[in-house]
């Protein structure tokens, strides 16, 4: 297990927020894909939406150590 030393307060009812470049290491974003995309497999998804705005972190985010394709596999 990693220890990712995080923000505590990123992890909100609705989502998940913080300052990219703080709060954000690139192996946590690595992991976090990973992880949702299990857990949507194991519900049963097929499929996933994925959104963001139009911050310049968006693009980090879906980029990041190929975020959308962690969710995939």
């Amino acid at each position: 297990m990693t220890n990712y030393n995080l923000n505590e307060n990123i992890f909100r009812e609705y989502d998940i927020r913080g300052i990219v470049e703080q709060d954000f290491p690139e192996n946590f974003v690595y992991d976090l894909g990973r992880s949702m995309g299990t857990k949507f497999l194991s519900l049963g998804e097929e499929q996933i939406g994925v959104s963001g705005d139009l911050r310049k972190s968006t693009d980090f985010i879906k980029r990041s150590v190929d975020f959308i394709q962690n969710l995939i596999t």
